[in-house]
């Protein structure tokens, strides 16, 4: 009555945990049944022989290589050993006493467990149903939980108590001491390593259903009765749906079929595959190539052959194909079965979704798509796997690591790199689009890699990269190189010097090197409309502010410039602010209107009245006399009060004035250990320099000279020094250097230049940068008289000549006979005459030969 599970002793007999019966029924090989332990209808927990013994709702059974009999006694949440000759046993737990104690014997505890099963070495395996665990009982009757936590339910993966089932029933063993498990409730079959690793196989955990499917793709209805067969197939009494699972492990992955049974269609019908019925299949195993069956709800065990024997047989392959990236492609197989055939494609092992037809296409093959295809073909009577199918796909290159933008300081060493495959790959990086080619400055044009030594403002481009590969190109994304102007250096050099023309990203570069970089904070960004270029914009907003990367201090004799432009009439803002002191900009309330203040805990005030909308240079400059305040070169006031400058922010950041925030755009903000003189001043805000630059002016020629071809014309130029060191003076037309010289008087002879109108100047190199000249234009003509031409003989040939200023004419001939005179049947001789001498070999002719010169 409710036979729970059946199991073989591999001499043809089989052994019934027959539950609602609380006996153990024994099948004969000639089918024959009868109690083999317990009495019909008595409950109990007795240890005897036969029908002596008793039991209490016994849900499953397992025979081991001796023909001893394992009995999960439920009722009793004990497990019981039979001999062959039916002698009952406890091996572990005590009977009624429910829990989860491993122990020794009867000092170990169950709950209500509902599996069981015994390795090649006696040890057994039980499924403690209602504890959520399984169990292991070693010789001697020693349990220990093997996987799972008691009373901790879940559907977690993991090893031994880290994993988590949710009422696991039935249990089976592989021929590598693999344990699975009918997780019922989960809805799943687990797999557990003989090291305890526990893993989902097939189904998804919680979500029943009965579709076949692989691994997580397939759906179980509470499983409750599991069997090995050949093969290591395994085969799941799947309880809730009335039918029987097969699972065919392919690499990692268990391909699920419905193999007998109509999922949820209850019956007791007889028949092949799903014209078969069950109800309620609890216990299952394999024996000598047949499947038998516990079929509970009927009260009856089921056998027959084995569903495998009949699988579909493969009459054509999956061919291997090799096709060009983009390029359509389709894999097919033939198979023949008496029953209806269903296919499931696999890419590398992994189900495709929806690919169940007997043929499958990719219409666009990529990259990605290149690997091993296979197809399982399912029926009623069993599974076969094709054999796979490799693709091969031709394709550019791909770029799994794209060249990234940069910026920074010109005179710096830039790398791009790109990371593409397959190999063999070769490379083409580009600036602006055109070609690079290795030089002194640029190196690895031609490879992965990229470097820009030296680099200058000129260098600011998008740079990309071409990537060859043997069946295509591909091209990277442009990466944006910004470089910012370095100021050429002064006589003295500022502590921090933050030019504030970067203009884009988030850093501000300290330009003196002294590694003061800062970063742009909340409300602050950057504008185009600075005094020189960008600027730092600051909204007046909380927070708005620049956090000096490295906080420092000037003391005793110091200097603070800036370039301000002030938008509103905000009380209180900071400019450099620090721990304790600070440049703020005020317009106050009061009659003084106080323009400026120098802050230290209390407002120290330096009189002048703040312009608004109008750009200022500002210099703060501190001497044991005190804060002078100098506003575009010239004194404004001063203050009889000395301390030292304190550099965190720039803007707000003074700690005791927590709403200083500035409303106004900077650029050029400076900060010198020492204090400058006023000249100094001066010369900052003349010539944006403390040392002023030096000055050239081209002489001669005068703007808008003219000059005849094949002259020579000197250009002479005006060199003021202001102390500093002439290295050179470069003479250009337009962006081409015609030459220099490095010593007074510096001038330059431009030697028979060729007709057309120029852009001449003169650029001064000193220790700090250069410095250009006005542009002077000028114009050098062709020679527009008729030239006459001068002939000379010597040795057999003629040398023509003509004057040298009509240097560019072309030299024309004709050859008429001696009753022809000229005609207009004239060919150029030269075409561009770069001289004004030219020599011919003489030819015998009949007739006269004509030369003439004429202005193209």
């Amino acid at each position: 009555f409710w036979p729970m599970d059946v199991a073989s002793d591999g001499q043809g007999n089989f052994y019934v945990a027959d539950a609602q019966n609380n006996t153990i029924r024994k099948i004969a090989a000639n089918g024959t049944a009868s109690t083999f332990a317990g009495f019909p209808g008595v409950t109990g927990s007795a240890n005897a022989t036969g029908t002596n013994a008793s039991f209490n709702d016994p849900q499953a059974v397992a025979v081991d290589s001796f023909g001893n009999i394992y009995v999960a006694d439920t009722g009793n949440s004990i497990i019981r050993e039979i001999t062959t000759g039916g002698a009952v046993s406890t091996l572990a737990g005590s009977p009624g006493n429910i829990g989860s104690t491993d122990g020794t014997g009867a000092a170990a505890q169950f709950n209500a467990p509902q599996g069981i099963a015994v390795n090649g070495s006696g040890d057994v395996f039980v499924a403690d149903t209602m504890n959520h665990t399984i169990r292991e009982i070693a010789p001697g009757g020693v349990v220990t939980t093997f996987a799972g936590f008691p009373g901790n339910f879940g559907s977690s993966d993991g090893t031994n108590n880290a994993a988590q089932f949710d009422r696991p029933a039935g249990l089976a063993i592989d021929s590598n001491g693999n344990l699975f498990v009918a997780d019922m409730f989960n809805h799943t079959i687990r797999e557990i390593t003989p090291t305890g690793v526990v893993s989902t196989i097939a189904g998804l955990a919680r979500i029943f259903g009965d579709s076949d499917g692989t691994n997580s793709t397939a759906a179980f209805f509470e499983p409750e009765g599991i069997a090995v067969g050949s093969g290591d197939t395994v085969y799941v009494g799947d309880a809730g749906n009335d039918s029987i699972r097969q699972l065919i492990p392919s690499g990692t992955n268990w391909i699920v079929t419905t193999i007998a049974g109509w999922p949820g269609v209850s019956g007791s019908k007889d028949g092949s595959g799903i014209g078969a019925r069950f109800d309620y299949p609890a216990g299952m195993t394999v024996s000598g190539g047949n499947l038998f069956v516990a079929d509970s709800a009927n009260n009856t065990i089921r056998s027959g052959s084995m569903i495998t024997d009949q699988p579909p047989v493969i009459s054509s392959q999956p061919q291997s194909q090799t096709v060009m990236f983009g390029s359509p492609v389709t894999f097919s197989v033939g198979a023949n079965s008496p029953a209806t055939l269903y296919y499931q494609w696999f890419f590398d092992g992994t189900a495709i979704s929806s690919a169940t037809s007997s043929s499958y296409s990719l219409l666009n093959a990529q990259s990605a798509n290149a690997g091993t295809y296979s197809v399982l073909i399912s029926s009623a009577l069993g599974a076969t796997l094709s054999s796979n199918a490799l693709l091969t796909v031709y394709a550019p290159p791909a770029i799994t690591n794209e060249p990234v933008s940069q910026t920074c300081l010109q005179g710096s060493t830039v790398t791009f790199s790109v990371t593409a495959g397959p190999a063999p790959l070769t490379y083409q990086w580009e600036e602006n689009g055109h070609p690079l080619a290795n030089s002194a400055n640029v190196a690895g044009a031609n490879t992965a890699t990229l470097t820009l030594t030296g680099v200058t403002t000129a260098s600011s481009a998008a740079y990309s990269v071409v990537v060859n590969g043997t069946y295509g190109s591909v091209f990277s994304s442009p990466a944006t190189l910004t470089v910012f102007y370095v100021p050429p250096a002064d006589s003295i050099q500022p502590t921090a010097w933050w030019l504030l023309n970067e203009g884009a990203g988030s850093v501000a570069y300290d330009y003196s090197g002294n590694g003061h970089n800062s970063t742009l904070g909340s409300g602050v960004s950057w504008t185009s409309a600075g005094h020189s270029g960008t600027g730092a914009y600051f909204d007046g907003t909380t927070g708005g502010d620049i956090p000096i990367g490295s906080p420092f201090s000037v003391s005793a004799n110091w200097t603070a410039v800036m370039w301000v432009n002030r938008w509103g009439t905000k009380n209180s803002s900071v400019l450099v602010g620090g721990s304790s002191y600070a440049l703020k900009l005020e317009q106050a309330s009061d009659s003084s209107h106080v323009g400026y203040t120098w802050y230290s805990h209390t407002d120290y005030e330096l009189n002048y009245v703040t312009p608004v909308n109008s750009w200022l240079q500002l210099a703060f400059v501190e001497t044991s006399a005190g804060v002078s305040l100098y506003t575009n070169g010239v004194l404004a006031a001063s203050l009889a009060n000395t301390a030292s400058l304190n550099a965190t922010t720039i803007g707000f950041g003074l700690p005791q004035a927590t709403t200083d925030y500035l409303d106004a755009t900077l650029n050029d903000v400076r900060l010198y250990n020492q204090a400058l003189t006023q000249q100094q001043i001066s010369n900052l805000y003349a010539y944006d320099r403390i040392s002023p630059i030096p000055a050239v002016t081209l002489t001669s020629p005068t703007n808008g000279q003219s000059f005849a071809v094949s002259s020579n014309i000197t250009l002479t130029t005006s060199v003021i020094t202001n102390a500093q060191n002439i290295s050179a003076v470069q003479f250009y037309q337009g962006s081409t250097l015609l030459g220099q010289v490095t010593a007074a008087p510096y001038t330059f002879t431009w030697s028979n230049p060729p007709a057309g109108n120029y852009s001449l100047t003169a650029n001064v190199v000193y220790n700090g940068g250069t410095a250009a000249s006005p542009a002077v234009g000028i114009y050098i003509g062709i020679a527009t008289n008729s030239p006459s031409l001068s002939f000379s003989e010597k040795n057999g040939t003629l040398q023509l000549s003509w004057p040298s200023d009509h240097t560019g004419w072309e030299l024309e001939v004709q050859t008429n006979s001696s009753a022809v005179g000229l005609s207009t049947n004239w060919t150029i001789l030269n075409t561009s005459a770069s001289t004004n001498v030219m020599t011919i070999p003489v030819a015998p002719a009949n007739g006269s030969v004509f030369y003439r010169l004429i202005y193209p």
